[in-house]
């Protein structure tokens, strides 16, 4: 496996006196796929927070491409190459999909690069192209992620964290969805940590399996084993 792009080390996080987050360790290598599975509460999003610098960690470091960033806010991270898209997309429903996409590149002063990236998301999701002047708003729940993850690829991220991109979305829609992120990352060699709860859908995508168990991590390895049901159960 190549070197590690984002690693974690002893990392604690919580909110006040409660500990959400205990003790990680997480490396995610270049080009690769790595999902975060785990119950409600098990301390994933917390996990995400904590690596995008939306939260303080308590203790441990966050390392980005070996340099350590802990603590670290998300618009410097952003600059720096790290894209997140957390649940309930964090679009702005009253303005168009264009104008969206546009606030998703604010770190780049470069026109005819943000025209580029433009193309490269409307080629990913070519329904974004077909309704660019629409308000986000009034897009269906998957045409929204959609748009999510395509603002998050506006600055060319090296790495994209997702937290729970299926969340509220029907099956069919959840397949599309998972294809768009295998093909980012085989199309661009983007980095993917993603946080899911959907194991049958999220497996396919994954390289490696991180699964969190009231915040500590309890499997770090293949996703080909957790197919068995029973094998799968022994975590959970």
């Amino acid at each position: 496996m190549s070197a590690a792009v984002l690693e974690t080390a002893g990392l604690s996080a919580g909110y006040g006196k409660k500990t959400a987050v205990a003790d990680v360790d997480l490396s995610l290598a270049e080009r690769e796929v790595l999902v975060v599975l785990g119950h409600n509460g098990a301390g994933k999003t917390t996990l995400l927070r904590a690596i995008f610098g939306l939260i303080v960690p308590s203790a441990g470091r966050v390392l980005y491409r070996g340099r350590v960033i802990t603590g670290r806010g998300p618009a410097a991270n952003v600059a720096d190459g790290i894209a997140f898209v957390p649940q309930g997309h964090g679009l702005f429903p009253t303005l168009s999909i264009r104008d969206n996409l546009g606030l998703g590149a604010y770190v780049i002063d470069d026109r005819e690069r943000i025209e580029r990236q433009l193309e490269v998301v409307y080629r990913l999701f070519p329904v974004l192209r077909e309704r660019t002047s629409q308000r986000a708003g009034t897009l269906s729940g998957g045409q929204q992620q959609m748009l999510a993850i395509g603002m998050a690829l506006m600055h060319a991220p090296q790495v994209l964290i997702l937290d729970e991109p299926s969340i509220g979305l029907a099956p069919t829609l959840v397949e599309t969805v998972m294809h768009s992120i295998r093909e980012i990352n085989h199309q661009f060699g983007t980095a993917i940590l993603m946080v899911e709860q959907n194991v049958k859908l999220s497996l396919p995508v994954a390289d490696r399996c991180l699964i969190m168990k009231t915040g500590g991590t309890v499997y770090d390895g293949e996703p080909g084993p957790l197919e068995d049901h029973v094998e799968l159960m022994k975590y959970f």
